[in-house]
């Protein structure tokens, strides 16, 4: 079966989060203020069977993640979220492109993506 991915209408976008609100909020939040970036991987009936936002954040979900490798991969996310099995099939399939993009922007950043403070703040308990 060949996997056909499509950047999706908005209602493909809701119809596919309507199958589970719970945990595909994020998603149909980003949606509705019509925000970021989708790929979608679409059924033969044009039904989303798999959703990914592509932005900052990369948050794949449904089955056929893996499909979302090139597109994940020239977004340079800085992280992978969402539903384990979704997550878990997008960076077993894009973990070289993944990888390499999130090099590319901490070299062009010059720095680590962990943030660091000179000294730690009072616990509020040392504060009185």
């Amino acid at each position: 079966m060949r996997v056909h991915v499509v950047e999706p209408s908005t209602e493909q976008i809701l119809a596919y989060c309507a199958e589970s609100p719970i945990e595909r909020v994020f998603l149909e939040d980003v949606a509705r203020r019509g925000q970021g970036r989708f790929a979608g991987v679409e059924n033969d009936d044009g039904t989303l069977r798999a959703l990914c936002h592509l932005g900052t954040n990369v948050v794949p979900s449904g089955s056929g993640c893996d499909a979302f490798a090139d597109e994940a991969g020239r977004a340079a996310p800085r992280m992978l979220i969402g539903e384990q099995e979704a997550v878990s099939q997008l960076w077993e399939s894009g973990r070289r492109k993944l990888g390499r993009a999130r090099m590319r922007a901490r070299a062009r950043r010059g720095r680590s993506d962990s943030p660091r403070a000179a000294r730690c703040p009072p616990s509020r308990a040392a504060r009185g």
